[in-house]
């Protein structure tokens, strides 16, 4: 199989917009393909759409049961994420709330909160196969709104030689 020619062979999992689950989906193929997780040198991925996350596919549901959350608080977490990267608009009063009883800077702040935890069970994840884990902002909010990068390196020496 095609999986065959990669067995034993030093990986790096690299994504750019991988949206929502599509980056749970990748950190499951990239570690459930090698034999050892050792194997998985570095994981960079620039992170994304945390709107688009799928309980079914989020790849450390454990980190959000231990803090008492249910699937229904990840659900709502995935969609108040959106609250973080919504845009500026001219006519918002920062101090005017909406339906919700939230400011727009309030908003903002709980969604970029929402959007740390996500990740922040992916970290955990990475950090369980062995990986050293750092989430990092890549460029200036002014130039986009989604610029956080998980960067991941293997702690161990190298499993080959």
């Amino acid at each position: 199989s095609r999986c065959d020619l990669i067995q034993n062979r030093r990986l790096v999992g690299f994504g750019k917009h991988l949206c929502g689950e599509a980056t749970d989906l990748s950190l499951r193929c990239l570690f459930e393909t090698v034999s050892d997780p050792k194997l998985v040198s570095a994981v960079v991925i620039a992170l994304c759409c945390h709107h688009r996350c799928v309980w079914k596919s989020y790849i450390n549901k454990e980190f959000f049961r231990s803090l008492g959350f249910s699937r229904l608080d990840f659900d709502r977490m995935c969609l108040m994420s959106s609250w973080a990267v919504c845009g500026i608009r001219s006519n918002d009063k920062d101090d005017q709330k909406d339906y919700s009883d939230l400011t727009r800077t309030e908003k903002e702040s709980l969604g970029y909160i929402c959007k740390r935890l996500i990740d922040m069970g992916r970290v955990l994840y990475l950090k369980q196969k062995g990986l050293n884990v750092e989430l990092s902002y890549y460029i200036d909010r002014s130039v986009s709104l989604e610029n956080v990068l998980m960067i991941a390196k293997q702690n161990s020496p190298d499993p080959i030689g």
